[in-house]
């Protein structure tokens, strides 16, 4: 069973895209990758997803979480591969795919069988396209997220290099990002060199602190455009830690594809 959402209310922080259950896989290239988040998870049979050249074993309920833009090619490894996936965008899914910390994908092998439940739910559902569901769906992708999240593997949450280094930086992030923070501030309130605390963090997160800084500034950035449209941007890029409005410009649209006039545009 497949369905695809043909009407998408694209101003939502999140919406769905597309569901599968019980899905008989065709082989796959998309060396672009694909245009929404993507995921996918063997129901039945086996077979082989392809991303920066390594090869992932997708076994009976194992599965995988691709993000939008990454390339990837999969193909069956048995005669019957049968898969369910659930595709979903938004404007604020990078945002949230940043702060969930997920990369460009995240393998799960455990606990598929409630997330297979999950979209299997969605399924049995009456879907109309009217407005009100996609409003309701909005909310599905971000349980959906929060599903996710629940079931990856999080040892490395728990060592001494996460819980000394990592995550003290992310507090004062998230409590001070509208000031001027740099490399040394943000390497200052854990006690070692700018250096080690990029090397820890991209081991970690794969990003570095001024990259998940900058994210996190333009999430805000959203946020306020979204909450308060008449607010011009050059006073959203201030508010959110920016010292200029053309760097804000050059930072938002290298991660968003778009310009905050265009994203502004886009609410109306």
């Amino acid at each position: 069973m497949r369905y695809s959402f043909s009407q998408k209310i694209r101003s939502l922080p999140l919406f769905v895209d597309s569901l599968g259950y019980q899905w008989q896989q065709e082989s796959i290239k998309r060396p672009k990758g694909y245009h929404y988040v993507h995921w996918l998870h063997t129901q039945k049979g086996e077979g082989i997803v392809e991303i920066n050249q390594k090869k992932y074993h997708l076994t009976e309920h194992s599965g995988i979480l691709i993000n939008e833009g990454v390339p990837h090619n999969y193909y069956a490894l048995s005669d019957d591969w049968t898969t369910a996936y659930f595709t979903f965008g938004g404007v604020l899914i990078q945002d949230m795919m940043n702060l969930l910390q997920f990369g460009d994908y995240q393998l799960l092998n455990t606990n598929v069988p409630t997330i297979d439940r999950f979209i299997s739910e969605l399924l049995d559902q009456e879907i109309k396209e009217h407005i009100e569901y996609q409003y309701e769906a909005s909310g599905l992708v971000y349980q959906f997220l929060m599903l996710i999240k629940n079931h990856t593997d999080r040892k490395h949450y728990s060592s001494a290099k996460y819980q000394q280094i990592v995550q003290p930086i992310l507090n004062l992030i998230e409590t001070s990002y509208a000031s001027d923070l740099s490399n040394q501030n943000m390497a200052d309130i854990v006690g070692y060199t700018p250096q080690y605390v990029n090397k820890v963090f991209k081991e970690q997160i794969d990003i570095s602190p001024t990259q998940y800084l900058a994210s996190y500034r333009i999430r805000k950035a959203k946020e306020l455009m979204i909450q308060k449209n008449k607010m011009s941007i050059e006073e959203i890029a201030l508010l959110v830690g920016f010292q200029t409005v053309n760097y804000f410009i050059t930072v938002f649209r290298k991660q968003e594809k778009i310009t905050p006039y265009q994203f502004k545009q886009s609410l109306q």
